[in-house]
Order: structure tokens, then C-alpha cells, then sequence
């Protein structure tokens, strides 16, 4: 599943608002110019928007800081 690098990649928000990091979904959509899909819900877009997701990604850095290593 492409969503199990979340924690160590920066997370992203697309058009349906499902979350990947930055580089799977990326690779994922590589030499797509349109039907941009998601691998969760497989609604489509017409265009490639990724958006920073800021709160996933403080979340991650939370549970990293308090994670027993």
C-alpha cells in the first residue's frame, strides 16, 4: 500500500482529500496528464493537485517525538 510511507515522507492532500507522502503519489501519477486517480477511493481529477498536508505531518512529528525507540 503506497500510504505506509506517510510517516516518513511528506504527507499530501489531493483532490478527494486522502493523504500520501509526497513521493508515492507522485510516482504513482508519473506520465499522467489527465484522470489524475486515487489509490484509495479512485475518484479522479482532471488536474494534478497535491497539497501540503501541515496537520498530518505535525501529527507525525508528535508521535515520533514521544515513540520509544
Amino acid at each position: 500500500r503506497i500510504e505506509t510511507n506517510l510517516e516518513t515522507e511528506d504527507p499530501v492532500s489531493i483532490h478527494c482529500g486522502h493523504s500520501f507522502c509526497w513521493s508515492c503519489i507522485t510516482e504513482t501519477w508519473e506520465g499522467l496528464t489527465t484522470n489524475f486517480s486515487c489509490p484509495q477511493c479512485r475518484e479522479t481529477g482532471d488536474q494534478k493537485s497535491l497539497r501540503p498536508n501541515w496537520e498530518l505531518a505535525e501529527v507525525f512529528e508528535v508521535h515520533r517525538d514521544h515513540s520509544v525507540v
